[in-house]
């Protein structure tokens, strides 16, 4: 039901819902949590007014904490980006309310939780040094082989404390041939700093197909960023050069992939930037095959990359997954000893699928 309300939205078509359907409606935005975003684009389409009046002011309601939350985000991102100027560092904000205020319009047409900066690896040490002396001494403990570091620091008032997370690479460097020192050379200046970067339009679109297939689309806030960036930018994609790049990165059939998927929802698309390469994906058209989900998670986690040996690292990751993996995909009842956790991990697997063939 959302997708279609996008879809309406986006043709300008008219919102003929019912009132219990504007209710349905709520529910689903507010689980996607992009009540900031559906909101900017009625207005931009000046459609809100179409809309019942408990609709609007939920919308606006939530839409305002995410500003104030956006605001204070920004305020701090802006110190350190400030201080790593200073210091004469090369970074560059993705996502965040850098994202919003460029593809959305404003810094809180669509909320975010948290400051991510892509830094080069030689210059990693020093930005965590800096980014320490501005309160955020709390460091996760790392990921092997992963391509960010987390600090973190609390936020009084808040049970959430904020993450800074610093990126040297933008995907994982074990599946991919993905050279960061590209998205530098072709970044453009930001806001009048000379160290601090913005992705270009091109690059941007590639990192968010990118980051939407990580995420396996699992929220309606990838596909209504990949169709805003298209929206502003479509004039400056050029979808030749994009997948030209996705096969040197060795990301082709990752970005195909999260392309096909968005499109198959958003046919629109394919009015704006055209991707003749794309066809809906085989799971669309396969509703009725059994074990359908699992079918998707062995396509999504092992059939995604373009290189075989990649394919067996990801398999071997998943039977074999590190500490720190395992712990998260247990979630609640994890013990001390690592070797119980796999039992517990393998017994959870297994009883998934079993309960799924009943």
């Amino acid at each position: 039901m959302l997708p279609t309300f996008i879809n309406k939205i986006h043709k300008k078509e008219m919102l003929n819902y019912s009132i219990d359907e504007y209710h349905r409606l709520v529910g689903l935005i507010q689980k996607e949590q992009v009540e900031s975003q559906i909101l900017h684009l009625l207005k931009q389409n000046h459609q809100l007014e179409e809309t019942p009046g408990f609709f609007q002011d939920y919308l606006v309601k939530e839409s305002q904490c995410s500003l104030y939350q956006n605001l204070f985000i920004k305020t701090q991102m802006n110190k350190i980006i400030d201080q790593l100027e200073l210091c004469k560092i090369e970074v560059i904000p993705i996502k965040g309310v850098i994202f919003g205020e460029k593809y959305f319009g404003h810094v809180g047409a669509r909320a975010t939780s948290d400051i991510d900066l892509l830094v080069r690896n030689e210059e990693v040490g020093e930005v965590v040094r800096v980014v320490k002396e501005l309160g955020f001494q709390n460091e996760e403990e790392s990921i092997k082989g992963h391509f960010h570091c987390s600090l973190s620091k609390e936020i009084p008032g808040s049970p959430i404390p904020l993450v800074v997370e610093i990126h040297w690479n933008l995907m994982e460097e074990s599946n991919t041939h993905l050279c960061p020192g590209e998205f530098f050379s072709k970044a453009e200046p930001f806001d009048g700093y000379g160290f601090v970067k913005a992705l270009s339009s091109t690059h941007t679109f590639y990192f968010m197909c990118l980051h939407a297939w990580r995420h396996n689309l699992d929220s309606a806030r990838h596909y209504l960023d990949l169709i805003q960036v298209i929206s502003v930018s479509q004039h400056k994609i050029v979808p030749g050069e994009i997948l030209e790049m996705a096969r040197k990165h060795s990301t082709l059939k990752r970005v195909l992939r999260t392309l096909s998927d968005v499109y198959y929802h958003y046919p629109f698309l394919e009015g704006w930037l055209p991707f003749p390469e794309l066809s809906a994906p085989w799971y669309k058209k396969s509703r009725n095959i059994p074990l359908l989900s699992y079918l998707k998670f062995f396509d999504y986690q092992f059939l995604s990359y373009d290189q075989p040996s990649h394919r067996l690292r990801e398999m071997y990751k998943w039977i074999m997954p590190n500490k720190k993996s395992v712990e998260i995909e247990l979630k609640g009842g994890k013990s001390s000893a690592a070797f119980l956790n796999y039992l517990r991990l393998y017994r959870q697997r297994v009883s998934s699928l079993w309960r799924a063939l009943r």
